[in-house]
């Protein structure tokens, strides 16, 4: 009798420690990176949105203005990140600068209304050459 016990016990382990790993193995392998990165960003306002090496969220809404954040996810680069609201305005931090991966980033004050926002890191290669590491689009 006891050896039955032990074998039902031995066999809900085993099936409860695959269906932990299965779930594991649903997350994607940047997760824990996302997290880490996204972590002194997550104090007020929506929730990071991250693309490319790009991350943004809106910070603060008073109508009719929202402040929104952009900034660097996974590598550190020279250059600037580029926001476009819903109507197609474009803003840009300026001047061009070092952003540090997962630090504080650029922020802007803009209209705030429905549609897509989106937001761009562009790192600079050379006299007016940029190259785009990453566009992410949300909504505020």
């Amino acid at each position: 009798m006891h050896r039955v016990r032990r074998t039902v016990v031995s066999s809900v382990i085993s099936i409860g420690t695959v269906a932990g790993l299965m779930s594991l193995g649903a997350l994607p392998a940047s997760a824990h990176v996302e997290q880490a990165s996204q972590a002194l960003h997550v104090t007020s306002g929506g929730p990071p949105n991250c693309s490319g090496d790009v991350c943004a969220k809106w910070v603060k809404k008073i109508s009719p203005n929202v402040k929104i954040e952009t900034w660097a996810f996974k590598t550190n680069f020279d250059g600037h990140f580029e926001l476009t609201v819903p109507s197609g305005t474009h803003f840009n931090s300026s001047p061009n600068r070092e952003w540090r991966a997962g630090k504080a980033g650029a922020h802007f004050t803009v209209g705030l209304s429905s549609g897509n926002y989106r937001a761009t890191a562009w790192e600079l290669l050379s006299s007016g050459k940029y190259k785009d590491l990453g566009t992410v689009i949300f909504t505020v």
